[in-house]
């Protein structure tokens, strides 16, 4: 997948970034000229011919949509939302003068910065199903082979540039753009545009996430799921490589898994059962990627999936414990035994993708496969499912447990460098 803009807005969880930011940008346009933006990139996706021109529109939304949020002060975030009282109490004249202009302050401040976010997502969504075209701002994605992908993915955002390493092995060998999109819309756009939401803490935009899931516009239709299967199945005669199944069934999974909190209550009653058919294809697949038939480069990026889908199923499983906890799912109760049963169909499948490294790592002699990085992966699975077992009482524990294999983690990266 392309990759992400140099210029990504401060989140409210890196506070010190934002504290950073001494000076205001004056390059960045109003919010009425990014939706005449979106408009016009919508206009040319459609048109389907001149890739560079969408890329560039979309780089436009990114910067000022990120420079916008960015420029809010430091304690303007509570929990992700904006907090109006906060933003008015840490502007100067100066500041409030400019996000005036720009259209952001004198109207619906919370409204706006909903509409800051949903063009941030949009324009992450529409570069995801855009795989390997060169950022207009840059010299475009490092072209890397298999070997040079580490193999012990963890954390969320280091996911991002599995998939798209992972991805570029598979173009090297088959380069098929439609093929790519579909991998790439399907992976890149829910697991990118989530896990950002989450690694942002804004809860209103996981719950939108949720309930727009099924948005891929050019994989969905109406409310039908994406044939997967027949994409694939192209894909699957041309090469026949046993670690490709997996991807067929991992890919309906989790197009299943994420359309079903995007439904109402009768919709998500046949979704729930799609999800769980795609599901047992999902294990049943499991069994032809065996040690003895790997071969070539599928082994190395096959690793780096499946981690990287461990990641994503994680991140899945954290945007529907955030909007169970809400309570509310699209203006209605949810569910939270329906909501419990597909958390745990997710625990599930991430211990199938720790399994599936376990049989990778023994078969390949991948470098340090139960190092901390490895070790993170399953600290993750077991708080997972403590969150069950324990309770919400228990769910600060958890969280600490997750924190700090993520700061060991991000302590080893420092010191491998």
């Amino acid at each position: 997948m392309p990759p992400k803009s140099k210029k990504r807005a401060p989140s409210p969880a890196e506070p010190e970034a934002l504290a950073d930011s001494t000076a205001p940008r004056r390059d960045l346009l109003p919010l009425d000229q990014l939706w005449a933006l979106k408009i016009k990139a919508e206009q040319l996706i459609e048109q389907g011919d001149d890739e560079a021109a969408v890329l560039e529109l979309l780089e436009k939304i990114t910067d000022s949509a990120d420079g916008i949020i960015g420029s809010f002060p430091e304690d303007s975030f509570d929990e992700g939302m904006i907090d109006e009282d906060a933003v008015d109490d840490g502007l100067d004249d100066e500041q409030r003068k400019y996000l005036e202009e720009l259209g952001i302050l004198g109207r619906d401040l919370g409204g706006n910065f909903g509409d800051l976010r949903f063009l941030q997502g949009f324009a992450l969504q529409e570069r995801a199903k855009l795989p390997f075209a060169p950022n207009p701002s840059s010299k475009g994605p490092k072209k890397r082979k298999a070997a040079d992908i580490n193999p012990a993915i963890a954390t969320l955002d280091q996911s991002m540039s599995a998939w798209e390493a992972a991805l570029q092995v598979v173009s090297e060998s088959e380069p098929s753009p439609y093929v790519l999109a579909v991998l790439g819309g399907l992976f890149g756009s829910s697991a990118a545009r989530g896990t950002l939401a989450i690694r942002d803490g804004d809860i209103q935009q996981q719950k939108e996430l949720l309930m727009n899931c099924e948005n891929y516009d050019s994989l969905i239709h109406g409310d039908d799921l994406p044939d997967v299967f027949s994409y694939s199945s192209w894909f699957l005669s041309k090469h026949g490589d046993p670690f490709l199944p997996y991807i067929r069934s991992i890919a309906a999974l989790t197009v299943a898994a994420g359309s079903i909190t995007g439904h109402n209550r009768a919709k998500r009653t046949r979704l729930v059962a799609t999800y769980n058919k795609h599901l047992a294809e999902h294990e049943a697949s499991l069994a032809t990627v065996k040690k003895d038939e790997l071969h070539g480069n599928g082994p190395k990026w096959t690793f780096a999936m499946a981690q990287a889908v461990a990641d994503g199923l994680l991140a899945e499983f954290k945007l529907r414990k955030q909007v169970v906890d809400e309570g509310k799912e699209a203006g209605e109760e949810f569910d939270a035994t329906e909501a419990r049963a597909i958390a745990e169909k997710a625990v599930q499948a991430l211990s199938r993708s720790i399994n599936l490294i376990d049989d990778l790592s023994d078969a390949e002699k991948v470098r340090a496969p139960k190092g901390a990085q490895y070790e993170k992966l399953v600290e993750v699975h077991k708080g997972l499912v403590s969150l069950f077992d324990q309770g919400d009482a228990d769910r600060a524990k958890v969280e600490e447990r997750l924190k700090q294999a993520q700061e060991e983690q991000e302590l080893n990266n420092k010191q491998e460098k």
